[in-house]
C-alpha cells in the first residue's frame, strides 16, 4: 500500500522560514525535521520510507514494537517501553 502526504511548497518553504533560527518562531528540532523534509520530498523519482525508531526498536524489525505502533494508529491507547526484550510478553 502506498500513502501519499501531499503540502504546498511554498507553505513549507514558510514553515521552514518561520522556524529557523532567529526568526519569531525558532524550533532548531522543527526546522531541522522539515528542512530534510523538504530535500527529501525534492527526490521525488525515489521512494521516501519513514522508519520510527524508540530504543534499540524500529518499525522494520521489531515485532512488539510493530504491534504497539498498530495499536496506536488504531486509536487504542498503549504505551511502549523501549527497555523490554523482544522475547518478553
Amino acid at each position: 500500500m502506498e500513502i501519499e502526504f501531499t503540502i504546498d511548497e511554498n507553505l513549507l518553504m514558510r514553515f521552514i522560514e518561520d522556524t529557523r533560527p532567529g526568526a519569531e518562531m525558532e524550533h532548531k528540532g522543527i526546522h531541522a525535521l522539515i528542512s530534510q523534509f523538504y530535500t527529501m520530498s525534492m527526490l521525488w523519482r525515489d521512494s521516501i520510507d519513514v522508519v520510527l525508531t524508540n530504543g534499540q526498536h524500529t518499525s522494520l524489525d521489531s515485532e512488539r514494537y510493530q504491534q504497539y505502533l498498530d495499536d496506536k494508529v488504531s486509536g487504542k491507547q498503549v504505551t511502549f517501553d523501549a527497555n523490554q526484550d523482544e522475547d518478553q510478553d
